[in-house]
């Protein structure tokens, strides 16, 4: 019993900081980061509080990847307008809604927002 209470401790609030780092990068809140996610603001809200679910540590995880690596390559202040703005490579989508349905696609998205250049 004592190692589900340490597992349990080990994985509370798992995520969190993935998730406080894509909103603060992406400049996303609560309801914009939601929809990212497909999941409600008070779900948001109760990740922040409690931690991640392991069914979605992942996603949360790889889109936080996403969000670092552009840190590193643009200027902050621009990468909300980065990731909200229709990328040519990406389909014409932008690299929230390729986020929000293909997760896994963080090495791609660096890349292509890497070419990004505004219309």
């Amino acid at each position: 019993m004592a190692w589900i209470k340490a597992r349990e401790r080990a994985y509370s609030r798992s995520g969190a900081k993935d998730l406080t780092d894509t909103m603060r990068i992406f400049g996303l809140g609560a309801t914009a980061t939601g929809q990212l996610f497909s999941v409600s603001r008070q779900t948001v809200d109760r990740w922040l509080v409690h931690g991640v679910p392991l069914n979605r540590l992942a996603d949360v995880g790889q889109i936080a990847q996403a969000a670092r690596a552009l840190y590193v390559y643009f200027r902050p202040e621009r990468i909300p307008q980065i990731v909200t703005e229709s990328i040519p490579s990406l389909g014409g989508r932008s690299v929230l809604e390729v986020a929000k349905h293909e997760p896994r696609r963080v090495v791609e998205l660096v890349e292509a927002t890497r070419s990004y250049a505004p219309s």
